[in-house]
């Protein structure tokens, strides 16, 4: 097969996977020179999924390395990340303040394609920091870094050189102190990622207003369909972007994308399978625990649901992100379906002294809350008891 399941979130809207399609396809290569691309999604209504193309993965592999060595790379990484991040704020905030239903549908496209382009820088960093793009470069690194390997990466990522029983050079010092800022800016701008969406409610409302949707319903127009509509009165056709609220899948092509209407997929059934791998970014420990089951999404986890996170479980999410903390400082130990080394469940599991095991693709379906389970993070497997 030429493609992999690879991530799924809730409440992810038709705009927001053309915002990644932008991000991957058109500022990637703006801000790094390369194209991921090749992609698909599939929506079934209640859930996204992203199934990753296996040759631009292994394209992101080879690339990513080269990139992440350059001796610029930290430093413009930061800096470019913390100037967009402050104008996709500033323009979320204009939004709040002004009164959107006084300007004139060009004006109001005008706020529209602004927020797209902001967006989507905020898509490429945030991408290129997913582990496809540095996973080999800590694989390359086993020649010089001595075994316990994984134990050893944790100690350099946290940047706890004194703690090593190996000497290091300076170059190997230079890198893991610039992957270490790289993991806290992919942590601070986890926030605006999955937020920013939300935080244009006004804008969308306002649009929607206008051509007779609600706010869901305009977020699952193209950004063709919007400006189409604001500048051309073109109607937009209310019983596709309806259709679409069931289930569509989105196709990665080469200079533009295609949306296909999609209804009763077959659902996976996984949870009798008991038993995922992973890989173990922290303290080495066996330990077994009750589950407790978080699932992504954009709207982020609700208090309601933390709420319910016991001292001692075991939480298993899709991924972790910092309006999570209050359970995950709980949490007996992490275990996701997704991350990488500078992961958010990567980097506060080091810090906290939590086993860890992420990327097991699918512990999200195979557990449910109460299961019993081991977490076995000396050999990044999780069973239930």
């Amino acid at each position: 097969m030429d493609h992999e399941r690879s991530w799924e979130v809730l409440a992810a809207p038709l705009i927001w996977v053309e915002l990644i399609y932008r991000g991957d396809t058109q500022k990637m290569p703006k801000f790094f020179g390369f194209a991921y691309t090749g992609h698909y999604f599939i929506s079934d209504g209640e859930k996204l999924t992203f199934y990753k193309n296996k040759v631009a993965e292994a394209s992101a592999r080879k690339f990513g390395p080269k990139k992440y060595t350059e001796a610029s790379f930290f430093d413009y990484f930061g800096q470019k990340t913390q100037e967009i991040e402050a104008n996709l704020n500033s323009l979320l905030s204009k939004f709040e303040k002004e009164d959107l239903g006084k300007k004139n549908n060009k004006e109001l496209c005008a706020y529209y394609n602004s927020f797209l382009d902001n967006y989507s820088n905020i898509v490429a960093f945030y991408r290129f920091s997913r582990t496809d793009f540095y996973e080999d470069l800590f694989n390359n690194l086993r020649s010089e870094v001595p075994e316990p390997f994984e134990s050893n990466v944790s100690l350099l990522l946290s940047n706890r050189f004194d703690e090593l029983k190996f000497e290091i050079s300076p170059e190997l010092r230079f890198l893991f102190k610039g992957l270490k800022k790289i993991g806290e800016r992919r942590f601070e701008l986890h926030k605006v990622f999955v937020g920013a969406l939300e935080k244009a409610g006004k804008l969308f409302g306002e649009i929607g207003k206008r051509a007779g949707l609600d706010i869901l319903e305009t977020k699952m127009c193209t950004s063709k369909e919007i400006i189409d509509f604001l500048l051309e009165s073109k109607e937009i056709d209310n019983e596709e972007i309806r259709n679409r609220l069931k289930g569509f899948k989105f196709i990665y092509h080469d200079d533009f994308f295609e949306v296909v209407l999609r209804t009763n997929d077959k659902k996976e059934d996984l949870s009798d399978s008991g038993e995922v791998k992973g890989v173990c970014v922290s303290k080495r420990a066996v330990l077994s625990g009750r589950a407790r089951v978080f699932k992504d999404s954009l709207a982020g986890t609700l208090p309601e649901a933390l709420g319910k996170m016991r001292k001692g479980e075991i939480l298993i999410a899709s991924s972790t992100a910092p309006d999570m903390m209050i359970a995950i400082k709980k949490a007996k130990a992490i275990v996701t379906d997704v991350g990488g080394l500078l992961s958010h469940a990567a980097i506060v599991s080091r810090e906290l002294g939590v086993p860890c095991v992420i990327n097991t693709r699918i512990a999200t379906k195979v557990f449910k809350n109460g299961d019993l389970i081991e977490v076995d993070a000396e050999r990044g497997i999780v069973r239930k008891l």
